[in-house]
């Protein structure tokens, strides 16, 4: 199975776009920086948890774990 590690450049690389993001928000006088670096905050912590959750369940080899993370996403769906 093919992955993709990411790794500290990746992420400091797409953190250098957000402080741009905030710095032409306060260029521009939009008001934006408060909501850009809570969203880059909460958009690395979701996706890191998710992250770990998903390593947890591909190593996982049992039908009950992952038929009861089914039946939590349905739902959550619906």
């Amino acid at each position: 199975m093919n992955s993709y590690q990411i790794t500290f450049s990746d992420v400091g690389i797409s953190l250098i776009l957000m402080v741009l993001a905030i710095m032409l928000s306060r260029l521009k006088h939009l008001g934006l920086e408060r909501n850009l670096a809570i969203g880059t905050v909460r958009a690395f912590v979701q996706l890191t948890l998710i992250g770990y959750a998903l390593r947890y369940l591909f190593k996982a080899d049992s039908p009950w774990v992952l038929g009861g993370v089914l039946l939590i996403m349905a739902g959550v769906a619906a």
